[in-house]
């Protein structure tokens, strides 16, 4: 009892808004400063709240004492938002504030799960509070504003909560725990404010962790194809170019599953460098062995990750894969996405500039998602702009009433793109109207359905023989 007494005085002397719910955690905590070679792993000093280190410890003393308790994890959505428009400083004082809250509400550690959330757990036997009520009075305390300084902040927040044991009974470690936690908002499709474990979020993580095993597996063993959709030039009249797109093999688990599926998961798990440099091998052998060049192809589009287009060591990768395929660089065009654009801007143009004196051309993918920036397209000289489907089909889907609202703004982006001296691709085109109306505008290159679905290999090279020959 002694050793807990001063376990507890120093701690509550130094940071005085900690209070701890149990001896053990007191004891853990106290030995993290004495025992430990950096306790700065385990404790931010700027805003007296615990790491996800500290977390794990607390996790692994319950769990092995086979306490119940609950787990509640405020995620401050637009965390990233604010640190990027008002600076660390003011977002890390904007975090004490929000751990000093959850602390007096408590009375318990507050942990930093991660940069955009806090966590707190909350002994079942030990509290004798209702949390159905805390909760609500977290909800309303998010309505109002939080006040730094001059400044004035209404977070868009949520709550995840979970229950030991009941709802973590697939987890075995304090690591499976905290990455249950950490993905309990991606996997749920309630707009509750407090977003409890249920059956489809189960599912969902459940389908997650399949798909990655499946990657795992297809990097391994070769079961990433390659599939090209082909892209018509209408003012030559056949089918000039092509999108490279990946897939997967096994169709047998869980049936197919979409790039804008498993892509995400790909890059979530550090494997996207891995992916890709297996795609531009394939594309690159491909190329080589099919020459598909004498078959009336000018070039084959592939995707540049985020991850690749800051690589300082891409443009010497690129230029051994041409060497080692006996390939010329025109014959392939590097697509890059308006997000990626925007964000790695710097070290973009520093790659996509040695990429060009090489030979390779570039196109801005997506044009339209969400992202659009008309200013990159002036500072980075792209040769093709690819507009995304979403501003192609509200402009002949009958049921929207802002089908004419949308057409001028089509109509208006193609005329600017075209006058910036760029060639279009329209991406998504899947009818005899659309085609006709992107033709009448000026468009010179249509993707999809309504020529091609993408083609594995073989059959790709059918298509081409036959519809160029």
């Amino acid at each position: 009892m002694c050793l807990n007494f001063w376990a507890h005085y120093i701690i509550q002397y130094n940071y005085p808004t900690i209070l701890f719910s149990s001896i053990g955690i007191t004891l853990i905590i106290f030995f993290l400063y004495l025992s430990l070679e950096n306790p700065y792993e385990y404790m931010d000093y700027e805003t007296s709240l615990f790491k996800q280190n500290a977390l794990k410890m607390v996790l692994q003393e319950k769990t092995n004492k086979k306490k119940d308790f609950y787990i509640l994890n405020v995620d401050i959505e637009d965390y990233d938002e604010i640190e990027k428009s008002f600076g660390a400083q003011i977002s890390r004082y904007l975090k004490k504030d929000i751990g000093n809250y959850l602390n007096k509400k408590f009375k318990t550690s507050v942990f930093e799960m991660n940069k955009n959330s806090l966590t707190i757990l909350v002994d079942k036997n030990e509290k004798k509070i209702d949390i159905d009520k805390y909760t609500k009075d977290i909800e309303e305390r998010f309505k109002q504003y939080w006040k730094i300084g001059k400044s004035k902040f209404v977070l868009k927040t949520h709550c995840d909560f979970l229950e030991y044991p009941q709802d973590l009974t697939s987890c075995k470690t304090e690591s499976d725990i905290i990455s249950f936690i950490e993905d309990c908002h991606k996997f749920t499709k309630s707009d509750s404010y407090v977003k409890r474990v249920d059956k489809e979020l189960v599912e969902n993580r459940n389908r997650n962790s399949t798909i990655l095993q499946i990657i795992e597996t297809a990097i391994e063993k070769d079961g990433i194809e390659v599939y090209f959709q082909p892209i018509y030039n209408i003012k030559e009249k056949k089918f000039t170019n092509a999108e490279a797109l990946v897939r997967l093999k096994d169709k047998e688990t869980i049936g197919f599953i979409s790039p804008e599926e498993f892509i995400p998961i790909v890059e979530k798990n550090g494997m996207i460098i891995t992916l890709s440099n297996i795609i531009f091998e394939k594309v690159f052998v491909f190329l080589s062995k099919e020459n598909v060049c004498k078959k009336g192809i000018n070039h084959i589009e592939i995707n540049l990750s985020g991850v690749q287009s800051i690589d300082s060591d891409l443009p010497n990768q690129m230029g051994q894969l041409l060497q080692r395929n006996g390939i010329e660089p025109s014959a392939i065009n590097l697509e890059i996405t308006e997000s990626i654009a925007i964000l790695s801007a710097s070290m973009l143009k520093k790659n996509m500039n040695e990429l060009k004196e090489i030979g390779f051309t570039f196109s801005m993918d997506d044009f339209g998602t969400g992202y659009s920036n008309l200013a990159q397209m002036v500072k980075v000289d792209y040769e093709y702009i690819k507009i995304d489907k979403s501003l192609l089909w509200p402009c002949f889907d009958e049921n929207n009433k802002d089908r004419v609202k949308a057409t001028l703004l089509l109509e208006n982006i193609i005329t600017m793109i075209l006058n910036l001296g760029k060639e279009i691709i329209a991406e998504g085109v899947e009818t005899k109207e659309q085609f006709d109306f992107l033709k009448k505008h000026g468009v010179n290159f249509i993707q999809g359905y309504y020529f091609s679905k993408p083609l594995c290999m073989v059959d790709y090279i059918k298509f081409v023989e036959e519809k160029n020959a």
